[in-house]
């Protein structure tokens, strides 16, 4: 399966960073949509893995975790959906739980995080012009 990275848009990579694979900035969303399966460390883009209702694994390394507080925030993000964070430098790759986030998990975070229920239907411009026209 060919990994695409999903690059963070204030990024300036050269390309050979990650052993030649496909680097793609400003279209993290498409990616996402279009992907079998999420890899994902800590990034604010678990939104659309979760509103794609993806397969989602959360990864770290040696060399992240040897950034101060960064591991913990990992693992913090991971347990938020009930998922273990694997360090790739270390962890048997039989063990990667490639599944989906559960049901309620997911539901949760889009809930609280993302919209509620009372304007999950409703289009962004209506609930705009909805307020607009309020104040």
């Amino acid at each position: 399966m060919p990994v695409v990275v999903a690059a963070h848009p204030k990024s300036e990579y050269c390309g050979t960073e990650f052993k030649g694979r496909k680097i793609i900035k400003y279209r993290t969303n498409e990616l996402v949509s279009n992907s079998d399966l999420v890899i994902i460390h800590s990034s604010n883009s678990i939104s659309y893995a979760m509103l794609a209702n993806k397969p989602t694994i959360f990864i770290t390394t040696n060399g992240l975790n040897s950034i101060k507080n960064f591991n913990l925030r990992i693992k913090n993000l991971a347990r938020t959906f009930n998922k273990k964070a694997y360090n790739i430098d270390q962890d048997s790759f039989d063990k990667y739980d490639f599944s989906c986030v559960e049901s309620n998990c997911r539901k949760e975070y889009i809930y609280t995080y993302l919209t509620s229920t009372e304007t999950d239907k409703i289009k962004n411009i209506d609930i705009l012009d909805s307020f607009f026209k309020s104040v």
